[in-house]
């Protein structure tokens, strides 16, 4: 009995999320407020380092409809960052690589930060 009522609201919390208030924004609000997650001042930095914090990717994780979202909007990938010394490690150039090309045809914003006191 138990099981069978894991089940069941296991069941549940997947339709909540198909319903959930959010799916019913149409998309250019949805890609106006990601814009501000992903590329926003202060907020939106991509900023690959020790604690990778990556809003563009976070998002297109979230479910399909706004993976499709994020990918095909090439403003959300134009910011990216990174320290001196992250940018220099080999890992880190597949993720501008592909920063560059999804931005496309928007410039892209580089930010590199150099966390040394000198």
């Amino acid at each position: 009995v138990d099981e069978h009522q894991m089940n069941l609201n296991k069941k549940a919390n997947q339709i909540r999320g198909v319903v959930s208030p959010i799916r019913k924004l149409p998309h250019d609000i949805l890609t106006e407020i990601f814009q501000y997650v992903c590329c926003g001042p202060e907020i939106g930095v991509n900023y690959l380092d020790g604690h990778e914090n990556l809003p563009t990717l976070e998002l297109s994780r979230m479910c399909f409809q706004w993976h499709d979202l994020v990918k095909s909007t090439p403003m959300l990938w134009t910011s990216f960052g990174s320290s001196v010394c992250k940018i220099a490690n080999p890992d880190a150039r597949p993720m501008f690589k592909l920063f560059l090309e999804r931005s496309y045809p928007y410039p892209i914003d580089l930010k590199i930060s150099d966390p040394s006191p000198d």
